[in-house]
């Protein structure tokens, strides 16, 4: 089995590493993982110094094949990507409509959107451009109980709804009201 590396100083040796093809298939995988209770590590593009892209169960490597612009809208200034986006790729597609996805990170030309959400990235202008989080709007997420679900800004009657539901994602609406 190969070590495993990030910009960290750790190296862990991975039970497994796998490679997504599809959102489908990510969600399809990690829901596997959970049902089988194996430890799992998502990794994008590695660049956080904090050892957090590596770990000793399976490693889930979205940077292969997740890395798709799925649609642009331009006069909502939306984009809509698959986590393993890198972040200068994004900005390369956006600078011929005067658009950029802040913040200004130093690892720009390797980390992943994915990861920079994880992390809630920022850089050197993040005072002036703001964190990630400042700059998402929705985010589709599996939760650990399998279900996938959309955090997004909610209306009032929204949020009743959510709070009403019997479920994770009830739950952790729950948790942070």
């Amino acid at each position: 089995m190969k070590i495993t590396t990030d910009a960290s100083i750790f190296e862990i040796e991975p039970i497994n590493v796998i490679y997504p093809t599809s959102c489908d298939n990510l969600v399809d995988s990690v829901r596997e993982l959970l049902k089988n209770r194996q430890p799992f590590t998502m990794r994008a593009g590695g660049t956080s110094i904090g050892g957090q892209a590596i770990g000793e169960g399976v490693l889930v490597d979205i940077s292969k094949h997740l890395t798709n612009i799925v649609d642009f809208q331009k006069e909502e200034k939306e984009v809509v990507v698959e986590p393993g986006v890198i972040q200068d790729d994004l900005n390369s597609f956006l600078q011929p409509y005067n658009l950029k996805f802040a913040p200004d990170t130093s690892t720009s030309n390797r980390a992943m959107i994915g990861g920079m959400i994880g992390n809630n990235s920022c850089g050197s202008y993040s005072i002036f451009y703001g964190t990630t989080r400042d700059h998402v709007k929705s985010v589709e997420v599996l939760l650990s109980d399998g279900s996938l679900v959309e955090f997004k800004e909610l209306s009032e009657k929204g949020l009743s709804k959510k709070l009403s539901l019997q479920t994770l994602e009830g739950d952790i609406y729950r948790f942070v009201i």
